[in-house]
């Protein structure tokens, strides 16, 4: 059914106040079908750091199996998206 998704953006949480969970669009629809008891196989490359590792912990929690990460880059992208009061955002990445 759903095949290959792609974990775009990892994001960590780095001081009281802001919480950077590990999403994205690829993540959360993995997320929702395992939930739904449907088999995903989901594909990413992360990095060989302990952001890395924070997301295979996530993976494991919410029950998404991760044969298909590949762990090669020497750091994991992560990204910070900012909203102003308005719900401008603006977004920072280091791709």
């Amino acid at each position: 059914m759903w095949k290959n998704f792609h974990l775009i953006i990892f994001l960590w949480p780095i001081h009281s106040g802001v919480f950077k969970p590990v999403c994205r669009v690829g993540y959360n629809i993995a997320k929702v079908v395992c939930r739904l008891d449907n088999d995903v196989a989901f594909a990413s490359l992360i990095g060989d750091d302990l952001l890395g590792r924070v997301i295979e912990a996530q993976l494991i929690v919410d029950h998404i199996p991760y044969a298909d990460i590949v762990r090669e880059l020497p750091v994991t992208a992560q990204s910070a998206v900012l909203y102003d009061g308005t719900g401008r955002r603006q977004i920072h990445t280091d791709e």
